[in-house]
């Protein structure tokens, strides 16, 4: 069933800023720590699964060029004691992450080129920091005994980021093999001269814990050092070689980042401020109108229009109120025949009035004044065709006085649809779904057709109507700028999770876009605003429904002494604004006058509007939709990745396949 949404606008910019910022971020954190942290922390721990090999022998050779880039050579003697598997994979970190000499934590991103290996080289997988080398054929397992598999590729870190010295840092063999790495050694070519007393080997990234000096030799030769460490050694993480060098010693260093990040985060930024500049333009909210006391519906609005504003309605209940409005206006009556509600149609209601030449001392009011205006124009007889509550009311006392003569409040037959202009737009799509085909009786229960009004009551309402309380333009670009602010979600991941070439000084730009995006969703979401008549008649209504659910007994017999039918008159819109049963009980110890046409229904029992709600026949449409989801992660996480998200990405690692 249609759900009509609430027009009281927006619930305060400060609620939806809150609970956008609470609920947003939170739930993006928990995508970020259940798609990059958690496979992350997984990949931290050693699989279990048997890999088929062991490393016998681990070499690493280090060529260090004078711009600081590193051509790597790894020969890896791998003994394989089951069959069944293809080759060995190998991941090489695109993002170094360290702490310096200085005690700073550096992020620098690494360009890797010429990637070649030894034989069959199946494929290599690039992810957002590392890149997966694959080798091993899949029409083929690799045969049982010794097989060395030699990587060669060049590493380039950048230009250097120090001030004060130099520094050459990185991280050997790679973390979490599958297979403890046995007998690792390393060679180091440096293209210059240095204090070879500056050398340390960590066996972790933030310097803490040095290589026992019992369990490896250093030798330096010339530019070159020698790294062995005593036979069966086996090394369980990466190490991290680190000399300390002079300022200047690495020269023309290559700037490695992008601009897309940077011209994404820019992007984000200025449009959210643009989009601010036109929030304070067409979205921001007119200033909020004080409720006034109402005893009527404001300006003529039907009970639906009434229940509209004050929105989360369902068309059926909206329906339901207009059913009840028809009844109170004498267009039909409802009577109850066992479970059934029948429903017929009756004659207009027409009162003829009559005004006596005599001189009316006291003074009479401005709305009596129009009445006498509008009915007396050509002769001293005029008739009443609609607004019958409202006639009765402003012209009591005129009639008390015998000022005005009712010739006769009697009914008038209905002999064509012209003369339902006295209903709203609203209460004549009911009056004729109610009785199509000039039919003149209804059984709800049987109809298989009313229910359709329900859509229509709810689409004047929503397109037609609704032009009177909303500014289109603002509504355009609130949806306009809700799609874009999708987009640049979109795009934001897409260059934090994937792209991620942001210089690392210029990292915080990723926060400020991301408090950015938050921002512009706020101002997209509340971009919307009401006309000033919708401001207007919001605050009416308002008050109209706080009258209704909090009116005293005196204020009520009064209103009843200008009109007999005050209750039946107000019944339809307490039953639209949620608060009927507060208004019947209100008059339990108040007489009402209800007209014989009504039928036989006893308007005073709430529940029996509630039995007539019930007894339209409407078909229960259930739409299903059925999705898959998927889980997944890195698909380059295979073996054991320290580094598959998050800041730590120069881990590196491997296994088998």
């Amino acid at each position: 069933m249609k759900r009509i949404r609430s027009r009281d606008g927006q619930n305060g910019l400060y609620k939806i800023f809150i609970n956008i910022l609470v609920n947003f971020p939170l739930s993006f954190i928990f995508l970020f720590l259940v798609i990059i942290k958690i496979p992350s922390y997984f990949n931290n721990i050693k699989s279990t699964v048997d890999p088929g090999f062991y490393i016998e022998s681990y070499n690493v050779l280090l060529d260090v060029k004078e711009n600081g880039s590193v051509h790597v050579v790894e020969d890896i003697d791998v003994y394989w004691y089951e069959g069944n598997h293809h080759g060995i994979y190998r991941f090489i970190p695109t993002w170094l992450k360290y702490k310096s000499k200085d005690n700073r934590t550096y992020s620098r991103k690494a360009i890797i080129s010429n990637i070649d290996v030894s034989e069959n080289f199946r494929t290599t997988e690039v992810s957002k920091d590392k890149i997966k080398v694959i080798i091993g054929s899949a029409y083929e397992y690799v045969d049982v005994g010794e097989h060395t598999y030699r990587i060669s590729y060049d590493y380039n870190l950048g230009e250097d980021p120090y001030k004060g010295f130099d520094e050459f840092i990185f991280h050997t063999f790679g973390d979490y093999w599958d297979a403890d790495v046995t007998n690792p050694s390393l060679e180091i070519r440096m293209p210059d001269t240095f204090d070879s007393s500056k050398l340390k080997l960590f066996l972790d990234k933030k310097r803490k814990t040095e290589v026992n000096e019992d369990d490896v030799t250093i030798k330096t030769v010339d530019n070159t050092i020698y790294i062995n460490f005593k036979d069966d050694y086996k090394l369980e993480k990466s190490l991290t070689v680190d000399l300390e060098l002079e300022e200047g010693y690495f020269k023309d260093g290559t700037f490695n980042y992008g601009y897309t990040s940077l011209t994404i985060s820019l992007a984000i930024i200025i449009f959210t401020i643009i989009i601010f500049i036109l929030w304070l333009i067409f979205g921001k909210d007119y200033p909020k109108e004080p409720k006034t006391v109402e005893f009527y519906s404001p300006d003529d609005l039907d009970p639906a229009e009434v229940g509209y504003i004050i929105g989360n309605q369902t068309g059926k209940k909206l329906v339901i109120s207009l059913i009840l409005s028809l009844a109170s206006k004498g267009y039909i009556s409802i009577n109850q025949e066992e479970k059934k509600f029948i429903i017929t149609k009756l004659t207009r209601r027409v009162i003829t009035v009559k005004k006596e030449n005599i001189k009316y001392k006291k003074k009479i009011s401005r709305k009596a004044k129009a009445w006498l205006y509008d009915l007396f124009k050509k002769s001293n007889q005029g008739e009443v065709t609609e607004k019958f509550d409202k006639f009765y009311s402003d012209c009591n006392k005129l009639i008390k006085d015998g000022y005005l003569t009712i010739v006769s409040d009697k009914i008038n037959s209905i002999t064509n649809k012209k003369k339902l202009k006295t209903l709203s737009t609203s209460e004549e799509l009911v009056y004729n779904a109610l009785f199509p085909d000039d039919s003149t009786e209804i059984d709800l229960s049987k109809s298989t057709t009313f229910y359709i009004v329900f859509e229509e009551v709810s689409d004047y309402l929503e397109k037609d109507f609704n032009k009177k309380l909303e500014e289109p333009i603002s509504k355009g670009l609130r949806i306009a700028s809700i799609v874009f602010a999708i987009v640049l979600a979109i795009l934001w991941a897409v260059s934090y999770f994937f792209i991620c070439d942001l210089a690392p000084k210029l990292s915080y730009l990723y926060l400020l876009s991301f408090i950015s995006l938050i921002i512009f969703g706020v101002l997209s979401y509340t971009m919307d605003r009401k006309t000033k008549y919708g401001e207007v008649i919001s605050a009416r209504v308002k008050g109209f429904k706080n009258y209704i659910a909090t009116a005293e007994k005196a204020e009520l017999e009064d209103q009843v002494e200008k009109n007999p039918y005050y209750f039946l008159a107000i019944l339809p819109f307490a039953y639209s604004l949620h608060v009927s049963k507060k208004w019947v009980e209100k008059f339990e110890n108040i007489d009402i006058k209800l007209p014989s046409y009504l039928g036989d229904i006893d308007w005073s029992d709430i529940d029996k509007i509630d039995d007539l709600t019930n007894n339209i026949s409407f078909p229960e449409i259930v739409s299903a939709s059925s999705g898959s989801s998927s889980s997944g992660g890195c698909s380059s996480c295979g073996g054991g990745c320290s580094s598959c998200g998050g800041g730590c990405s120069s881990c590196g690692g491997g296994g088998s396949w």
